[in-house]
């Protein structure tokens, strides 16, 4: 994404928007490609989870919203935290980056669209 654009900020408190499947939409269940390459995903029968375009997984063990330009540990991943101090270099690099938040856990840190949107 080059240019921001906060309208594409789902409303709430989340970091995603859950809607309705359309009739035959069939989901990868693949949890793992999560936030990679995959921004949908199976959420409650007949609906499914939504991803803001801004949250991402990377492949070093952070969770980043690419909107805010920050980062904060996947405490989810097991090996993140080993991953992450790889590839920023150093604890010390690694702990100037990290945001403790939780982001990780799809919980909405921008504060944008905070109000619910009834459709």
């Amino acid at each position: 994404m080059s240019e921001k654009d906060a309208s594409v900020i789902p409303s709430g408190d989340f970091c995603y928007q859950v809607v309705e499947l359309a009739e035959g939409e069939v989901l990868s269940k693949e949890i793992e490609r999560f936030g990679i390459d995959l921004r949908e995903f199976p959420y409650r029968p007949g609906l499914k989870e939504v991803l803001c375009p801004y949250w991402q997984k990377t492949d070093y063990g952070m969770v980043r919203c690419d909107y805010l330009e920050q980062e904060c540990l996947d405490e989810d991943d097991e090996t993140a935290l080993e991953n992450a101090i790889a590839h920023y270099g150093s604890r010390e690099q690694f702990d100037a980056i990290n945001k403790h938040s939780l982001l990780y856990d799809e919980i909405k840190v921008c504060g944008i669209r905070e109000e619910w949107m009834i459709d």
